[in-house]
């Protein structure tokens, strides 16, 4: 016979602050010219902890370049390579998407398709479709370029998930991460250099090899072209994406048929007595 073990771990997924720091601020997104999160032909597209764990290591040095969100390319960007053929296509831990102003406060909803099965088809994501198109807004799921983001052709981007919520990006970052020119290499440090120290000053070799890591390539891009401060941090079609998404979560567009299915409303059971 063969014995099956079902573990589930339970663990709270915090909030948009939480996952990438508070919004009170303006968000800058690392963009990795060196490293992808996934590939086609790979388990981008499901939920497995392998997904992640990759990520961690660039979430951390794109934080200690005081950047809180790494943003992925479909493919690493080698000497030479413009960029001009790359496309986004989600963060560290949650779907992307941007606003192209249409005027007359129409937008046009745009963020990466699902068809090379290399990203998760998050539900948050999946509902702000239709909730783009409930308020009227040109809705594409097609080609997120990094060319069309540097000639800021979205006067908005976003990240998207269960716990990032709806959260604003305001610019973009490119970075290098490791085993290039003046770089630090991502292998270990070796045997002999920890050779005789102590647990402390092993941790501060560490830390010092990991700042000699990452570094930031070309221009900042800021969206705007202004420093934005208070509300202005989230902009007004993204409050009006969330009231509606707000009033789906709590139950009160059951009968919408467009929102069926994207949001379960739990019943518990009565209490036997």
């Amino acid at each position: 016979s063969h014995l099956v073990a079902l573990n589930i771990t339970a663990s709270p997924i915090g909030n948009a602050k939480s996952y990438f720091g508070s919004v009170r601020k303006e968000v800058v997104m690392a963009v990795p010219r060196t490293h992808v999160r996934s590939v086609v032909g790979g388990i981008g597209g499901i939920k497995a902890g392998a997904n992640y764990a990759r990520t961690i290591l660039a979430i951390r040095l794109s934080e200690s370049l005081g950047l809180p969100v790494v943003g992925y390319l479909d493919h690493v960007l080698k000497n030479g390579d413009t960029g001009a053929t790359a496309e986004f296509r989600e963060t560290n831990a949650s779907n992307l998407f941007a606003l192209e102003d249409l005027g007359e406060g129409r937008w046009k909803f745009i963020t990466p398709p699902l068809d090379r099965r290399d990203i998760l088809g998050g539900r948050t994501r999946a509902l702000l479709l239709k909730v783009a198109e409930e308020l009227g807004w040109e809705v594409e799921e097609g080609p997120l370029s990094l060319e069309d983001v540097r000639n800021k052709k979205y006067k908005y981007m976003g990240a998207c998930g269960t716990a990032a919520y709806i959260t604003p990006i305001h610019g973009i970052q490119e970075i290098e991460i490791g085993a290039h020119e003046e770089l630090e290499t991502m292998e270990p440090l070796s045997a002999e250099a920890l050779e005789g120290m102590t647990s402390e000053e092993r941790q501060q070799a560490e830390n010092a090899r990991l700042e000699q890591m990452a570094r930031k390539v070309g221009e900042e891009v800021k969206f705007q072209d202004k420093k934005l401060e208070g509300e202005e941090l989230f902009p007004e079609p993204f409050k009006q994406m969330m009231a509606i998404m707000e009033a789906v979560k709590r139950g009160e567009r059951m009968d919408d048929s467009r929102y069926k299915g994207l949001v379960t409303k739990f019943m518990l059971p009565p209490l036997a007595v």
